[in-house]
């Protein structure tokens, strides 16, 4: 919408942390959560049992997130970008410059989940199984 970004609402991924910034409600504009507030269960169920479905984001806030799913013009089928590349401003604007209005992000958050699977494929240069299979077994 050229204003941000909307992020689901996942309560139980924020647990024990702080806000960073401030938490905006992507539906209404209005701040929910003050920078610098510690997101504790209690809080974070007020705002669940408030309606709170969705964040406004930045595109600040998407930096360092991993893409989920490769992004993908079906017409020509072109791949612009592939998952598990991490988002930065050049991958962000190939995805604005495309005109991609959603983004699937891998959903690491380095706290209770980390990216050890992703970047253990991003090291691995194999193209296939039998390339993989050699490697393994080379003496």
């Amino acid at each position: 919408d050229g204003e941000g970004w909307r992020i689901p609402f996942k309560p139980e991924t924020l647990k024990g942390a702080k806000a960073i910034t401030e938490m905006v409600d992507a539906d209404t504009g209005e701040v929910v959560v003050e920078a610098g507030k510690k997101l504790t269960p209690r809080l974070l169920r007020q705002l669940s049992d408030k309606g709170l479905k969705a964040l406004k984001a930045t595109d600040d806030d998407l930096y360092g997130n991993y893409l989920a799913e490769d992004i993908v013009n079906y017409s020509t089928g072109e791949i612009y970008l592939e998952a598990g590349d991490e988002i930065d401003e050049k991958t962000l604007g190939i995805i604005l410059a495309n005109h991609f209005d959603e983004i699937p992000v891998l959903g690491i958050d380095h706290i209770n989940v980390g990216a050890y699977i992703r970047n253990t494929l991003a090291a691995d240069k194999n193209e296939n199984r039998q390339d993989a299979l050699f490697d393994i077994y080379r003496v």
